[in-house]
């Protein structure tokens, strides 16, 4: 059976696809192929090059019409589900680095689990570490009550088994993201994620990144944030399980109450600026998006 490592070619990702390629080459195993999806990167051949012989490399060009987020998900989900004899899919970000036993750890505890994933470590752009604090605060098992308001489990450190990509709830076209998605679907349907130990994912944090560590919050950040709750949650209740509904559907009249109070309310302007006050002076490694929240008005 079949292990698919996937990553993503986009412009911008030069400087850091050297150390990605190395990564890939210096894994433990060689039991998996590596499928990079084409979203109009310009140096697809010389960098395929710098990959070791004994690794299989598929290139799968992204068309124009699927170059947004969503629609390069649900292209690059209908892609892997097409395969056959897969078992497990291992996700990749192509501007991070990770240690050389990644894969085989992860291919392991696939046999079973339903989904892993490993530690996040922030790094600068050169790849230094910036503190040994990680995204995840230890956290050996995500559970959907883990990823309500933030989205702490991404396409970036993850792994699933491949029959499971058929069990996502259909990507809407109103989403900002496809992997709060993805993982809310499966963590819904009541999977859990476990940790893989003794190997680690370094995130790396540039100026590209649209989520991560960030030394102090603009308006502009509040913004995004909300346009990406606000459909997440929307859309999100058209598909729950009961046990999950009414606490999203909390979560959205939250949003929206924010909302109305930084954009569109008389007192916007000094609301955002208590709000920002109050957020950047309790500054942490947060979760993604968990900054969104009522608690700093």
């Amino acid at each position: 059976m079949r292990t698919i490592v996937v990553g993503i070619l986009y412009p911008g990702i030069e400087e850091f696809l050297s150390d990605y390629i190395d990564c890939i080459n210096k894994q433990t195993t060689r039991n998996f192929e590596v499928f990079l999806f084409d979203n109009n990167f310009k140096y697809v051949e010389e960098f395929k090059k710098k990959f070791n012989e004994d690794i299989f490399i598929k290139i799968i060009p992204i068309e124009e019409k699927n170059s947004l987020i969503i629609p390069r998900r649900i292209f690059i989900t209908e892609i892997l589900m097409n395969e056959k004899n897969v078992e497990n899919i291992i996700f990749t970000d192509t501007d991070d680095l990770f240690d050389s036993n990644r894969i085989e750890l992860m291919i392991k505890a696939l046999e079973n689990e339903d989904i892993v994933f490993t530690d996040l470590v922030p790094v600068n752009v050169k790849g230094d570490i910036i503190n040994q604090k990680s995204f995840l605060s230890n956290k050996e098992v995500i559970t959907f009550d883990d990823i309500i308001n933030k989205n702490i489990i991404g396409f970036s450190h993850t792994g699933v088994k491949w029959k499971h990509l058929s069990k996502v709830y259909p990507y809407q076209e109103s989403l900002k993201v496809g992997d709060w998605w993805f993982f809310a679907s499966l963590l819904d349907k009541g999977f859990d994620a476990k940790i893989v130990k003794n190997t680690v994912i370094y995130y790396r944090q540039h100026e590209n990144n649209i989520a991560g560590m960030k030394k102090k919050y603009f308006k502009k950040d509040i913004s995004f944030g909300l346009d990406v709750k606000i459909p997440h949650y929307q859309e999100l209740l058209k598909f729950l399980s009961e046990n999950n509904f009414l606490i999203i559907e909390d979560n959205l009249k939250n949003c929206l109450e924010l909302k109305e109070k930084l954009f569109s309310d008389e007192k916007s302007e000094e609301n955002m600026k208590v709000y920002l006050d109050n957020l950047n002076s309790n500054l942490k490694i947060f979760g993604w998006w968990e900054f969104i929240d009522l608690k700093y008005l």
